[in-house]
């Protein structure tokens, strides 16, 4: 069981665009699990993000999503749902996820 601890910025709309590999800061996400073996999330998308557009960024407790690829296209944008793999201790453990937190209309 992993227990998660939110760090940073609350945000209530999703209008923040990551940095790419140069200024990787985390991306500003919708989290919906994350567990000792993966971190599935959701994330603004023009169209072309994919997986491999994302990294893990895990350093001690901290714990972070980073955009390493900007998305050129030009859609409208919209919520699309990722998960990535995570590798965490099996025992129960405390992290500190870094991202901004959207909070999206149900």
């Amino acid at each position: 069981m992993v227990l998660v601890r939110f760090v940073g910025v609350l945000m209530l709309s999703g209008g923040v665009l990551a940095g790419g590999p140069e200024n990787q800061v985390p991306e500003p996400i919708v989290l919906q699990s994350l567990d000792n073996e993966a971190i599935t999330f959701q994330a603004k998308s023009n169209g072309c993000t994919k997986p491999e557009d994302f990294r893990m960024r895990v350093q001690g407790r901290d714990v972070s999503v980073l955009r390493v690829k900007k998305d050129s296209c030009r859609r409208m944008p919209f919520w699309k749902t990722f998960s990535l793999p995570i590798s965490l201790d099996s025992r129960e453990v405390q992290v500190y996820l870094l991202n901004p937190l959207v909070l999206r209309p149900l």
